[in-house]
Order: C-alpha cells, then structure tokens, then sequence
C-alpha cells in the first residue's frame, strides 16, 4: 500500500441518518472480513461498499435543513462527518417528556365523580391525595363536589406532581390550595369579576314570572323580586291587567373565561292598580349589612326574609290537624312544607344563631335558629347541612344553612319549615313579623345618590320615566 494513502475508500454516500447507521455496521462487518492486514495485494487497495442505495434521491432533497449535524449529499470527507454527535437529536425528540415543565388542567365534575377519581386519573398517587384533600379540609371539604362545579390544576410534568389546585366553592369564592416550602396550604379567595348592568322592563301580561322569563331574566332574579316586594304584593292574586315592572340587576363576567354569572337585583318597580311599590338595594357601609328599601329609604317588608328558599309552590300549609302522608292518620302540621328540588339551597331568613344542626327523629337532618328573644326558625328533612353550620355558630341574613331533602318522615323532597314566637309554633305565612329598619343619618346621603344611579341607568335603557309620574299618569 502506497504511502498516505486512504486506507478505505467510500463509493456511496448516504441520503438519510437511518441509512446512515445501517451503513457503519456494514463498514465495521467488511472491514473485520477482509482483515486490516491484507492490505495491497497486487499493489491495489482494499474497496469497502458502505451501502448501496437504489432509491433515487429527489432534486429537492438536495436542500438539507439545519437541523441535521451533517449533509448527507455532500461529497466531503466522510471522516469529518463521523464524528458528529446525534445525542442532541434524541434529546430534542423526547424533550417534552423529560424536561421538567408545568401543565394547566381544566376539569369540570360530571354527576358521581369524586375528588379523588378526578386525581387519580390526573396521575397523583393516593399518598399524595390524602395529603391535598386534609390539607384543604380546613377551609372547604373536597369531598364535597358536585356536577358542573370546575377546577384548575397546575402539574409538574413529567413526575406529575400536583403544584397547585383552584376551585370554585362559592357564587364569588374559590378555594387556591398550593405546594410551598411549608407544604401544601390552603386559603379562600374572592372572585373578582367585571360587573355590569341589565335594565328590562314592560308590560306584564299573564303572570311577573311568564313576563320576565320571556325576556331572559334569569329565575334567581324573577325569585328576587318575589322577596323583595313579596310583603308588599301578593303576585299570585293581586296583579291586574295594565301592570307593569322595571328592574335593574347584575350581570358578573368571570375574568378567565368571561361566563356570565347572575348578580344580585339592585333596582325594582311593580306599578299596579295605580300604586307604584320600589325596591333599591343599598349596603351599609359601617356594619356590611344590606337591604332593600323605598324611595324615601323606609324598610320593605321585614327583618325576615318572606321564604326560605327560592320562590317556590306551598305544597302543604300550617295546620291544626293535617293528615300525615307517612303516619296516615291526623296529626297538628306547625309548619309551611315548601316543594322544591333535591338540593335546592336553603337559606336563613334572618341573622342568629345555630341552637340545633343535625338528625332530629323524624325531622331527619335539621337546622334551628334563634334570632331574638321571640322568634326562632326551624328548616327539617334536610338533604345535608352548610359547610360550617354547628351548634353555636352565627349565621347571617340569606346566608345558605343547608339544602332540600327527603330525610326523617317524608315522602319525597321538600322544606319544612317551622316559626316560633315565644316558643310556641306560629304560621310563618301569617306571623306578624318585625318590620325592616330606615335608613337614616349620614347613610341617607348615600343611599339617595344610589337611587340616583338606579335611575340613571333606567333612563340609559329606555325605561326612565320617573315612577311617581307614571302613577300620576295613570
């Protein structure tokens, strides 16, 4: 063999990686064959074929991409290109399931699921999920989750480590539990959703629920006004043709996905058989406390919400000798049975405190409040009681105390409940109850530019023709 000269020589060159480490195992297999010693027979050199490659390579496969350590085309010394280090390629490949990065999981519970399925199939282990459900106990009981409530969670991927966990628990509240260096903590936080007004109003024509439905006015709203002037218009009879209604309410949009959540009504107006009955709502900025009040700031209605669930069908009255559907014989009804779904949250009708909250004989689950001296509220057959509802606990105006069920004697879901004066059972649909409180002092300032605001927005929609004008117009 002549003096420098190549010791193999390449004949073909390689289109592709792939052939490309076919192709060495060729050239280490023909090399060991013919022996590195039987160099220059007949003064000739040793011919190694690296590969033979009958596809045609396409014109435009003459342009390499710059991704690739080498050009597989160029006819260069192939010793140069050997050398090249293919590691990164594989590492680029299989990038997103080794490098550490974090993933956001949006999940929305369907009927029956569980925290933990929800978890479990998220890849957290059983271990890990014990500890997140107790860390966050102390403020809302994830085993309590139920169909269309929604969650977020942040995983550490690819050891699918649960960093951070954010639900909904409230109309405006969301419980944020988060991996730190102290462990897994838990806190309430408040939604902050843009806020912003819807103004309807017209003629009602059969009934206020038909009307306002008619025109999208969400059912929480229509039971709303059914509370706010429920003392002041009875709207099962006393409506007449020619009546008419304005209202004012909120309209929230969540802030990450800009769904529309139903507010609170902060204006209302039923003109009927000439008189005009207003309802604005208005807190008081000293002690948080919120009513709904006249014009001129007089209290509507009473210190007691008119019911105790959403406007709903009395399916039973209060009685001296009703007959009972489960004993089957006559017995004293001290109470007004309310027909309501499974579920349907019941809310306190005015501040006080828990003197009872649990299973009562044939009550079945049972809340019992004391908000004076005089009067006290009993709610039974409860499907389950509120988060945080015991004995000893205050609880506030419309705060929910626990939801419509079938629990202790009853034949299917419904509210009973029960009012007592004195200690003695009154009909709560009778009781001559508290009056609501004015509004007077510096808070009568404030409260006027809120009904200033309400009439503004009235007048933006087109329905601001002052009441006191239209009764007179009448």
């Amino acid at each position: 063999m002549r003096s420098g000269a190549p010791k193999y020589r390449y004949l073909s060159f390689l289109p592709t990686p792939p052939v490309l480490m076919v192709a060495l195992a060729c050239v280490a297999v023909v090399g060991l064959a013919n022996g590195v010693g039987d160099e220059g027979q007949d003064g000739g050199q040793p011919v190694v074929v690296a590969a033979a490659v009958s596809t045609a390579v396409p014109a435009a496969a003459a342009t390499v991409g710059p991704n690739l350590p080498f050009n597989p085309l160029n006819e260069a010394s192939f010793e140069t290109d050997a050398s090249a280090d293919f590691g990164h390629l594989l590492d680029a490949a299989t990038e997103p399931h080794t490098v550490p990065h974090m993933g956001e999981v949006f999940h929305r519970f369907r009927s029956g699921e569980t925290m933990s399925q929800v978890l479990d199939r998220a890849g957290i282990g059983p271990v890990e999920v014990d500890r997140w459900m107790r860390a966050a106990r102390k403020v809302y009981n994830l085993n309590h989750v139920y169909a269309g409530q929604e969650m977020i969670m942040l995983i550490e991927k690819p050891r699918r480590e649960l960093v951070r966990l954010e639900m909904e628990i409230g109309p405006r509240t969301v419980l944020v539990a988060e991996r730190g260096d102290d462990g897994i903590t838990a806190r309430r936080e408040t939604v902050n959703y843009e806020r912003r007004f819807r103004v309807v109003g017209g003629e009602i024509t059969h009934s206020l629920y038909m009307t306002a439905a008619g025109k999208d006015v969400p059912d929480k709203i229509i039971s709303e006004v059914a509370e706010i002037l429920g003392w002041e218009v009875n709207f099962a009879r006393d409506l007449r043709p020619g009546a008419t209604f304005r209202l004012v309410y909120e309209e929230l949009l969540h802030p990450r996905n800009q769904d529309s959540v139903t507010g609170r009504v902060l204006a209302v107006e039923v003109s009927n058989r000439g008189r005009v009955h207003e309802g604005f709502h208005f807190e008081h900025a000293s002690s948080g406390s919120f009513g709904y009040y006249n014009r001129e700031g007089d209290g509507l209605g009473r210190d007691f919400l008119r019911y105790p669930v959403a406007f709903s069908r009395v399916s039973s009255k209060f009685s001296r000798g009703r007959y009972h559907p489960v004993l089957k014989r006559r017995v004293p009804h001290y109470g007004v049975d309310f027909a309501a779904p499974s579920g349907t949250p019941i809310r306190a009708v005015a501040d006080g405190k828990v003197t009872k909250a649990g299973w009562y004989g044939g009550n079945g689950r049972f809340v019992k409040l004391r908000h004076s001296v005089t009067y006290e509220t009993g709610y039974a057959h409860l499907s389950r009681i509120g988060s945080g509802v015991r004995a000893g606990t205050s609880v506030k105006k419309g705060q929910v105390i626990g939801y419509v069920g079938s629990t202790g004697l009853a034949t299917g879901p419904h509210l009973h409940f029960a009012l007592y004066k004195g200690g003695q059972y009154v009909d709560p649909l009778r009781a001559d109850l508290p009056r609501a409180r004015s509004v007077s002092g510096q808070a009568l300032a404030e409260f006027q530019l809120a009904v200033g605001r309400m009439d503004a927005a009235y007048a933006k929609a087109g329905h601001g023709k002052p009441a006191r004008l239209a009764a007179a117009a009448d």
